[in-house]
């Protein structure tokens, strides 16, 4: 079975889309939510994820900064609100690599 061709001039405003968002370091789900949100149908968000070039890990850590820096809270805290369904929505893994990184310059 075919894929439906996609429109390239869709998935080149989603895709810069997506970059606006990663450069204010969200996770992949909350990107995908967003374009969803923008008015992208789903397969155009998911083009927009796909050929994003993002660094995940380092936006669940630019993340941990801003609540560490302008909230104060702790490793628990920041963990709980990163990986949050409800909040950031990254995962284990990329929250786990934030905690570990915090105090990292």
């Amino acid at each position: 079975m075919r894929q439906p061709k996609l429109d390239g001039k869709q998935n080149n405003a989603a895709l810069k889309t997506a970059q606006d968002y990663n450069r204010i370091h969200l996770s992949k789900k909350r990107i995908y939510e967003m374009l969803i949100y923008e008015g992208f149908n789903s397969a155009t968000a998911q083009y927009a994820i796909n050929h994003l070039q993002a660094d995940y890990k380092a936006n669940a850590l630019a993340q941990a900064r801003e609540y560490r820096k302008y909230y104060n809270l702790s490793k628990t805290e920041i963990y709980e609100r990163l990986t949050s369904p409800s909040l950031r929505k990254f995962t284990k893994e990329e929250a786990n690599y934030a905690i570990q990184h915090l105090g990292d310059k």
